[in-house]
């Protein structure tokens, strides 16, 4: 009898702990951002990095630099050159679209009711010491307002 009483215990407690395990594997706020702007506030973000815009469920992800001609510092230049961020969104936990912003020319891009501001990159490329910079070196400089819908 205390045999079978130890199985019963055994057997709800495994029960418990896959429940439990299920719950945890599945509750929001698992993932993690680096940062949670507000609309219409500037924010910093590196390649690779996630942005979790507050009270719109809006995520942002910057993927890489595509391009990156602009025209070095101490070089004068004939064309000043452009750089292409390529950023991934999504609204409540699903993907929207992956839209490309450059500077400069096209730095916004209207998605549902929102626009993605493309205001900054840093860091420019140097003659001679920095002609190519790294992915992990960029810093991409966002904006998401809301517009009417």
């Amino acid at each position: 009898m205390l045999r079978q009483l130890n199985m019963k215990f055994f057997i709800l407690a495994l029960i418990a702990v896959a429940i439990l395990s299920v719950f945890i594997l599945f509750l929001p706020g698992g993932e993690k951002f680096e940062i949670s702007p507000s609309l219409d506030e500037e924010f910093r973000l590196k390649v690779g990095e996630k942005a979790l815009v507050r009270g719109v469920e809006l995520v942002l992800v910057i993927n890489k630099v595509i391009e990156d001609s602009r025209c070095p510092i101490n070089v004068y230049c004939f064309w000043s050159g452009k750089v292409t961020v390529e950023i991934s969104v999504a609204k409540r936990g699903r993907y929207v679209e992956t839209v490309n912003l450059t500077m400069p020319g096209a730095e916004k891009r209207e998605l549902d009711c929102y626009t993605i501001i493309l205001t900054d990159v840093k860091p420019q490329r140097e003659y001679p010491d920095r002609l190519e910079i790294p992915q992990s070196s960029y810093e991409i400089t966002l904006k998401i307002s809301q517009k009417t819908c």
